[in-house]
């Protein structure tokens, strides 16, 4: 990783090998390990991690057994890390809200008596962008009149323009300015996590 400092995402990467890799893994060669290595951790995982987060720590194990049969430093693993089904549980939407939950939530966020937050939380439903995503966005991201939104460097490492529903754009267009942040806290700036976690 220090041979690609500027990576996108290399934070998250540094924080999951030295959490969940290093210590299981981070003084043996790929060739060492067994598949039932992979399953233990994958299962251990689970337990505690959603799919999506999983999947990247076991991809990640996957990348720097691949980095250092590439750079001809070690033989690689002797078996496939099968990611297939943990994609498909990634992708999977968990739940669902009826029309009448989606109403009552709706209300409940426009009757919240800070504006900030109720509008955030609203805002996070209709588009589906992780709450770091949404503190970061800034009014210069949203464009009205292509009816997209730009996220900069999400999770996932790639700047994205992706859609807003009618419902978000309202949402956005009654939202007060009160800076270069769409959402902000009590002295400006991003909104802070402590007014999202009351």
């Amino acid at each position: 990783m220090e041979l690609n400092p500027g990576k996108r995402g290399l934070k998250n990467d540094d924080n999951r090998y030295k959490t969940h890799l290093k210590a299981p893994y981070g003084e043996k060669e790929p060739r060492e390990l067994a598949p039932l290595d992979v399953d233990r951790l994958r299962l251990k995982l689970e337990k505690t991690h959603a799919a999506g987060t999983t999947l990247s720590i076991l991809s990640l194990l996957r990348r720097f057994a691949s980095f250092g049969v590439k750079r001809q430093l070690c033989e690689g693993l002797r078996f496939k890390i099968d990611l297939s089904e943990l994609t498909k549980k990634a992708k999977m939407k968990t739940e669902d809200m009826t029309p009448e939950q989606m109403a009552a939530y709706r209300k409940k966020c426009m009757e919240w008596q800070n504006r900030q937050v109720g509008n955030f939380c609203l805002f996070a439903y209709l588009t589906g962008l992780r709450r770091g995503e949404i503190q970061n966005l800034k009014w210069n991201d949203i464009n009205f009149t292509r009816s997209v939104v730009e996220t900069r460097d999400p999770k996932g490492g790639m700047d994205q323009s992706l859609p807003l529903s009618g419902e978000a754009l309202e949402v956005l267009r009654d939202h007060p300015r009160t800076g270069e942040y769409v959402f902000t806290g009590e002295q400006g700036g991003r909104i802070p996590d402590k007014m999202l976690n009351k």
